[in-house]
């Protein structure tokens, strides 16, 4: 079984620029970059929707149906031409915080580069299709990271609910979890 210590260094070294499993970002991404705004995101979205991403994603999320807002996260669900994504906002709660994102990458970015480092190694997770970084010049602002919307119910959920009704399910879910940290272990060993 893997322990907490060895699961949190395969997270740490999954999240390092240096480790590459394959390339972190698909060839059919677009970088698109001017003095107020960085952006990726996946050829394939609509274009209007691209765009409001560019101008406005914070109308986005007013629109969206509030999923979670923790601190200095919100996540909402948007529909756009009948596809259902989930859109995060990440804040920078104080000037400390907005002074430490000069020097690192934002959590949008270390989402997606560590979100398709995943995806790429085979592990179960939506791929996100667009990560927006609101600018000026070189300092960063709230960034946001757009994913295909899932239905279904979270861990936590699963956890709460019916694990606690079923063994059969609980024996289930266990074995879920440990192969996805018996493969995260693979990962590491690589």
């Amino acid at each position: 079984m893997l322990s907490l210590r060895r699961f949190l260094m395969v997270s740490r070294q999954l999240s390092d620029p240096s480790f590459a499993i394959m390339p972190t970002t698909p060839a059919s991404t677009v970088r698109r970059r001017s003095f107020s705004c960085v952006a990726l995101y996946d050829a394939s979205l609509p274009e209007d929707l691209v765009s409001k991403l560019w101008t406005d994603p914070e109308s986005l999320i007013a629109q969206g149906k509030a999923l979670q807002a923790k601190g200095a996260r919100r996540t909402v669900r948007v529909e756009w031409n009948s596809q259902r994504y989930v859109l995060k906002q990440y804040r920078e709660p104080t000037r400390r915080h907005a002074l430490k994102q000069l020097i690192t990458p934002s959590r949008a970015s270390k989402t997606w580069q560590f979100t398709h480092r995943l995806v790429d190694a085979g592990v179960a997770t939506p791929r996100p299709v667009a990560c927006i970084e609101k600018r000026w010049g070189l300092l960063r602002l709230d960034s946001f990271l757009m994913y295909p919307y899932i239905e279904g119910r979270t861990l936590r959920t699963c956890i709460a609910e019916d694990a606690k009704r079923s063994p059969t399910v609980r024996d289930r879910l266990w074995q879920q979890i440990h192969e996805l940290w018996e493969r995260l272990r693979e990962l590491h060993d690589r």
